[in-house]
């Protein structure tokens, strides 16, 4: 990863004024986490799985992927109105950790490759 920010005197500054941009674009990315830099260390950005104890998803009718202790698989399930859902479900469910769902496939553009 290229470092866009270093440190003069302890205080944290944009290495090149011409790339803040992407300097707050990268910020708000880590903050999307919703990870503190000792659980990045500490290898949950590694595994995604956030403990429901240590944070819940928004509430949201979006998707996200959970582990269900009562069935010991992942499975897709919403979290709305402080209440997990699976389907039709509701409360049928144990989730103890969850993730966020992977950002959707694309297909890429080959550029100048032919077939």
């Amino acid at each position: 990863m290229e470092r866009l920010t270093e440190r003069h005197a302890g205080v944290a500054v944009i290495k090149d004024k011409s790339r803040q941009k992407d300097a707050m674009e990268a910020l708000a990315r880590y903050e999307e986490t919703g990870l503190t830099p000792e659980e990045i260390m500490d290898g949950k950005m590694l595994t995604g799985w956030i403990p429901v104890e240590d944070r819940l998803p928004e509430e949201s009718l979006n998707s996200v992927i959970g582990w269900d202790e009562y069935r010991k698989r992942c499975c897709f399930v919403q979290y709305y109105c402080g209440r997990w859902i699976l389907g039709n479900d509701v409360d049928s469910v144990k989730i103890t950790a969850w993730m966020p769902l992977p950002e959707p496939y694309t297909e890429q553009t080959k550029g100048s490759e032919t077939t």
